[in-house]
């Protein structure tokens, strides 16, 4: 498939923690020049430009791994499509969103700001591994990242919250949008030749 700058490409990359999803749109976003809107880098730069309360108490929800407020996560990524959407129409590639969304609720708000702005070319992604593979990748016993959440207790908890809430909209997603799985235990390269086949794009697509 070539992409499209008249019905620009929309993925959603989602996932359990450590499975990979922030490398990959880093190497979609590169190759193919899609537009990215991450949550986490999101969240993190209002913590970095800002000091008031939401900013801190985000600052206190990433250090703890707990969950920021949905409504709060999906008005910044629909002010940003909001953004691309007036700056350049629907010429341009695509958009690559980057762990979201979270939840059902979260699902159905994507799909109601992608039919208001009129795009309708969706493929959600579901990279997937299991908790021993998170756990191998994320504890920083096991060469981990380093990250303060990245540790046993944290981990189970996003673990549990996982299932709780991003699990069901996978579900949701298998259900309504023909949701594609990619085994995430592969490589890196192996990793994202498995999106490229699963998304038929041409990997010789030049910027």
């Amino acid at each position: 498939m070539k992409i499209s700058k008249k019905n620009p490409l929309i993925i959603s990359l989602i996932g359990p923690p450590g499975c990979g999803k922030g490398t990959q749109a880093e190497l979609l976003k590169d190759k193919y020049n899609f537009f990215y809107i991450g949550s986490g880098k999101m969240l993190r730069a209002r913590v970095e430009n800002e000091n008031d309360f939401t900013a801190r108490k985000i600052e206190t929800c990433l250090n703890q791994g707990q969950r920021v407020a949905s409504s709060l996560v999906m008005t910044m990524w629909i002010n940003r499509l909001e953004e691309i959407k007036n700056k350049h129409g629907d010429h341009f590639p695509g958009v690559i969103i980057d762990g979201s969304p979270r939840t059902p609720l979260e699902g159905k708000m994507l799909e109601e700001a992608l039919y208001w702005y009129e795009w309708d070319n969706f493929k959600p992604l579901f990279i997937n591994i299991s908790f021993e593979e998170s756990k191998k990748r994320l504890l920083s016993k096991y060469n981990g990242r380093g990250r303060e959440d990245d540790n046993m207790e944290d981990l189970k908890a996003r673990w549990d919250w996982y299932k709780k809430e991003v699990l069901p909209t996978v579900d949701y997603f298998r259900s309504h949008h023909n949701l594609m799985e990619i085994d995430g235990t592969q490589s890196v390269k192996g990793v994202y030749q498995s999106i490229i086949d699963s998304l038929g794009l041409n990997d010789n697509h030049k910027k």
